[in-house]
């Protein structure tokens, strides 16, 4: 997450498994209410797998200059990329509940895309 040039990795303590086998992984971050100091959460496989606490960055505005990477960090940081795959990515304007987390997981292989 990043804000006016300032950033912060989180970083889940859960590995997802190394086993060649499709997984979900879901982050959410709510800002919409007071939750304390766990705002953001992990999931993997539809269960949640830890907290983190993004209240340090307050009022985040869209900066259309700065591109969305996905699996990528930004050219001079590093150039590292994710070296695996990805299907059925989804940005969504709200922060998802634990249940549609789940729902997302057990649509299993049938996915939501038509």
């Amino acid at each position: 997450m990043a804000n006016n040039g300032n950033f912060t990795n989180y970083v889940s303590t859960t590995a997802v498994p190394a086993d060649n086998n499709w997984h979900l992984v879901a982050v959410t971050v709510d800002r919409t209410t007071s939750c304390g100091t766990a705002c953001g959460t992990w999931y993997l496989d539809g269960t949640a797998v830890g907290t983190f606490d993004p209240s340090a960055y307050t009022n985040l505005t869209l900066n259309s200059a700065a591109p969305l990477l996905i699996g990528a960090q930004e050219t001079g940081l590093g150039d590292e990329f994710f070296n695996g795959g990805l299907d059925e990515l989804e940005i969504f304007n709200r922060a998802l509940n634990a249940t549609e987390v789940q729902a997302l997981y057990l649509a299993g292989s049938a996915g939501k895309c038509k």
